[in-house]
């Protein structure tokens, strides 16, 4: 079911789109600047293939991480949406610098209004 276009929408989804596309950006500004700090240091010859290891690895995990907080920002109303914005609001559980405000998102996050705003519920033919 596609959802209405007359559903007003909540200040929640202003804010994780906000959320989303500042984290989105920190990941993806301190990449380099990690590799760069990564560099910076003389290593002996036999850590060098770790280190590269490193790097890469540091490199793949930050910029997924930006770009999964970053698609938040792109992706089209929808069940699937308000599922991913848990995850996106859950992964910011994992850093006390953004932990209020993951929390606060969430307790907005899981109202019913923001998940009609998604995917509202069918008419009850009950009623």
């Amino acid at each position: 079911m596609e959802p209405s276009a007359s559903t007003e929408r909540p200040a929640v989804v202003s804010w994780i789109k906000v959320y989303s596309g500042v984290l989105a950006v920190l990941y993806l500004l301190a990449t380099p600047l990690l590799l760069v700090l990564m560099s910076s240091e003389k290593v002996p010859a036999e850590d060098i293939p770790v280190l590269a290891a490193m790097k890469v690895l540091v490199a793949v995990i930050m910029v997924g991480c930006g770009l999964l907080f970053g698609a938040m920002l792109f992706l089209p109303r929808s069940k699937f949406t308000w599922i991913y914005g848990i995850v996106v609001i859950a992964l910011g559980f994992g850093s006390l610098c953004i932990l209020p405000f993951s929390i606060a998102l969430l307790i907005f996050w899981i109202k019913q209004e923001t998940k009609d705003y998604y995917y509202p519920r069918p008419s009850d033919p009950m009623h």
